[in-house]
């Protein structure tokens, strides 16, 4: 390691890190003389370990500079760049706590005129807001912390003097700065910060402690004292259900540009077709339908209406699994001024903040209809700034306009004041995770300078789970835990991940452990591992052979497998519980025929058809078992096309009908008739692309049918050319 180090070092051409350097060199050859000459030191274990993390330290520093040397257009490098040289952590802390009291004094306690006061308070307000700017990006784009800084950091946390607010958005840097090098001093803080009583901000550091845990999974092992402090955690319980529940959050955050597509190309344009509702420049609006359909009869648009209704139900489910549907709607509101300060994106929203001089006066100061919405509306922080910036933007006309909407929605609903209940309302602290994980989504997908960090969200990072990593593999031991989060995987689609969850509780041949081998069986079907599945579901099937679940897929699986005879065996299981089950029915017919069990399958088929008698797909496959079992006269008069009959709009089905039915002709003897209707299927392929060539595909496997009938090949291949010439 050292042989790779002291070149990078070099290359800084920095005096200080050279020199550490030669000194590291220095020292870990004089202990290696020592253990040479059988010298003992019974702190060669705990000194070669500083020897290391020192070694990663010097290399994380050279990294840090060399790229502050050469990346010189980057947002970090610019902002270390012109950052206050007089800036310490302990000069800011001084400076927030001046600024909150002065601030905190001027609210509470007014003694002076109020053009006077506001003037004041606006000028604080200024200034605070300016330093807590200038902190975010000194610490981001800090060093490693000497002790006196970690101190200086701890003492900020415990701080009485320092608003909540600031230490959310110190919290933020430090974990940002983090991201861009490993120190093990801000780590410590996050820990420290985790152990805060008040919710937002424990819950910033347990997300933030959860992203780098697995980013320094295998650094942190070399530090002893990070990974004792981890172990103390990973023994509280609610540190554990913390951590599965960021984790969870964290992972339904990596399907969020589904979620926007399906609201931009499903779920809203479904709604606006509804006469139920229009949209406006304020969004989607509910109106009477009797107005806008003009006496029409309201039975022309209760299809469309249902399916609006259906979508509304839709979003409100996705929004209780913790779905972001509202990432859509707010992108395009990331363009103010407001979001090129870095610092914004993690700021706790407040009505009176600086930036939003309009919202402090026409919202926060007054209890309007719109201000009792972002208190309580679903947002993350920074979609509630879009919005309060959207209504600065729209001006005082266009928030009147907006609120008398919404005021006028509640009264068509008969609901005097559906916020008398939200009075004292608090975030739960499920939401307060979620929300910032939002802010946390947005910025890294939307801030200008975004392509410059590493996205943790990224689709080709590695699932969030304890799996593959030695610092949060103690999680593992905690069953109910990993349930839970393995199947909100195999809910979303994760199916590889949750399998590996799922094994790690290594299910046993007990009754108990049914319901495992069923799951991790659907998510190998899921991944199309059917062998795999196949078992897994005849274990399950074995321990609990009373689950209709598991012996629908046992038989699924078994006929894609090919497994003809124990599918059909199933599917009789099946029957005997559902003997009119339409869909068992069928397969197990396709399983006869697939056995060539024609006469087995020939009174199972004629029971379907009395059960479903207008299907023809069904009185098809009958006259066609008929034809293979050997008896034509039986197929001609059980075909449909044969009876005469009119022509479906399926398409496909068409195809197949008039394919079996010129076969069942060709092997009676009427060339015609099967010239004919091979004539008429043709033209159901021509017009789809490569029709020619999957026609000719479907004759084949025919003429393949019919030579096991005893028709020359050569015949069915005179006919297939007379039906592509075509004779007048």
């Amino acid at each position: 390691m050292l042989n790779a180090l002291q070149p990078l070092v070099a290359s800084t051409q920095n005096y200080e890190l050279v020199n550490e350097c030669e000194h590291l060199r220095a020292t870990y050859s004089t202990m290696l003389r020592y253990m040479v000459q059988g010298v003992e030191d019974a702190n060669a274990t705990s000194i070669y370990a500083k020897l290391v993390q020192h070694a990663y330290s010097l290399a994380d520093r050279a990294n840090r500079m060399i790229r502050l040397q050469t990346k010189t257009n980057e947002k970090y490098t610019i902002t270390w760049k012109y950052m206050r040289k007089d800036l310490s952590l302990d000069n800011i802390l001084l400076s927030l706590e001046t600024h909150c009291a002065a601030l905190r004094q001027l609210r509470e306690e007014p003694n002076k005129r109020e053009s006077i006061q506001q003037h004041d308070l606006e000028l604080h307000q200024k200034a605070h807001e300016d330093m807590l700017t200038a902190m975010f990006e000194y610490v981001w784009t800090s060093d490693l912390w000497h002790r006196s800084d970690y101190e200086k950091a701890q003492e900020l946390l415990n701080s009485d003097d320092l608003s909540n607010d600031d230490k959310c958005v110190f919290t933020s840097a430090v974990m940002l700065s983090l991201m861009e090098m490993f120190d093990e001093r801000k780590m410590m803080y996050l820990f420290d910060a985790y152990l805060s009583p008040t919710t937002t901000l424990n819950q910033r550091a347990i997300v933030g402690l959860i992203l780098l845990l697995r980013t320094y999974d295998q650094r942190i092992a070399k530090f002893p004292e990070l990974t004792a402090r981890l172990s103390l955690y990973l023994d509280d319980p609610k540190f554990i259900r913390d951590a599965y529940r960021v984790m969870m959050q964290l992972q339904h955050s990596k399907i969020t540009d589904t979620v926007s597509a399906k609201m931009r190309d499903d779920i809203i344009p479904t709604i606006l077709k509804s006469t139920q509702f229009k949209q406006t420049k304020y969004g989607i609006e509910q109106i009477d339908e009797y107005l806008t359909q003009n006496g029409e009869n309201p039975e022309w648009h209760k299809q469309l209406d249902e399916k609006a209704e259906s979508k509304i139900h839709e979003i409100a489910e996705l929004q209780m699994e913790g779905a972001d549907v509202y990432m859509s709607t707010f992108t395009h509101m990331k363009g103010y001024s407001f979001f090129q300060t870095m610092a914004h994106w993690f700021t706790p929203y407040d009505p009176a903040h600086p930036a939003l001089p309009t919202a402090q006066q026409d919202i926060a100061n007054t209890p309007s209809l719109l201000s009792k919405i972002l208190k309580v509306a679903p947002f993350c922080d920074s979609d509630k700034y879009s919005f309060c910036l959207m209504l600065d933007n729209i001006g005082g006309t266009g928030r009147d306009m907006l609120a008398q909407n919404l005021s006028s929605q509640l009264e068509r609903e008969d609901m005097d004041d559906p916020f008398e209940n939200m009075k004292d309302y608090r975030p739960k602290t499920i939401d307060i995770s979620r929300n910032y994980i939002y802010d946390l989504y947005r910025f890294f997908q939307l801030y200008p300078y975004h392509p410059q960090f590493q996205n943790p969200f990224a689709k080709d990072t590695p699932t969030f789970t304890p799996l593959g990593t030695r610092c949060l593999a103690p999680l593992l031991q905690h069953t109910d835990e990993v349930v839970t989060l393995a199947e909100f995987l195999m809910r979303k689609g994760f199916y590889a991940d949750a399998i590996a969850l799922f094994e790690t509780l290594q299910p046993k041949q007990r009754e108990e452990d049914a319901d495992i081998w069923q799951k991790t069986g659907f998510c190998h079907q899921k991944n199309g591992n059917l062998a795999t599945a196949f078992q897994h579901y005849a274990t399950a099937f074995q321990l609990k052979p009373t689950s209709q679940w598991t012996l629908k897929h046992l038989a699924q699986t078994a006929y894609q497998l090919q497994y003809f005879t124990e599918a059909e065996a199933y599917y009789d299981l099946l029957l005997d519980d559902d003997g009119d089950n339409l869909r068992y029915l069928i397969r197990k017919i396709n399983c006869l025929m697939q056995s060539e069990q024609y006469d087995k399958a020939i009174p199972l088929l004629y029971k379907a058809t009395y059960l479903d008698e207008d299907n023809e797909e069904l009185q098809d496959e009958l006259a066609w078992c008929h034809l293979l079992a050997g008896n034509t006269e039986k197929a001609k008069s059980t075909h449909p096309r044969l009876k005469k009959e009119a022509a479906t709009q399926d398409a496909e089905l068409e195809k197949k009908l008039l394919l079996h039915a010129s076969c069942i002709m060709l092997v009676d003897g009427n060339m015609q008739t099967a010239y004919t209707l091979l004539h008429q299927a043709r033209a159901f392929f021509l017009p789809q692309e490569n029709g020619d060539r999957l026609f000719k595909k479907k004759f084949i496997d025919m003429a393949r049918t019919l030579k096991t009938l005893g028709i020359d090949i050569r015949r069915s291949e005179m006919l297939y050319d007379a039906a592509c010439i075509g004779l007048e």
